[in-house]
């Protein structure tokens, strides 16, 4: 994260703490049985949410420039469109 120094160690940290959990959550639904694995996905995607919030946040105190900030939602987005995908499929075969 492109952080200024003194946003660095405050937001920056948390944001990079939630993305670092956000991938723990990842891994660990990956090698999960499919069974036990939905509830590990909803929890990475309210990560991805909170870490999205954090981003926002972070533009609107000025600490992320626009083409930044811009970047950063597209990648995001991506990945919730990713994440939501692996859930659908995960709920339908845990039917």
């Amino acid at each position: 994260m492109k952080y200024p120094k003194i946003e660095r160690y405050s937001l920056g940290q948390m944001t990079q703490a939630k993305i670092l959990e956000l991938v723990e959550c990842v891994l660990t639904a990956s090698s999960t049985p499919e069974r036990s694995r939905v509830e590990i996905l909803f929890r990475a995607s309210a990560l991805l949410d909170l870490v999205k919030l954090q981003i926002r946040l972070g533009y609107e105190v000025q600490a992320l420039n626009e083409k930044y900030y811009l970047t950063l939602q597209t990648k995001l987005q991506e990945i919730g469109k990713m994440l939501g995908g692996w859930i659908k499929t995960t709920t339908k075969g845990a039917r």
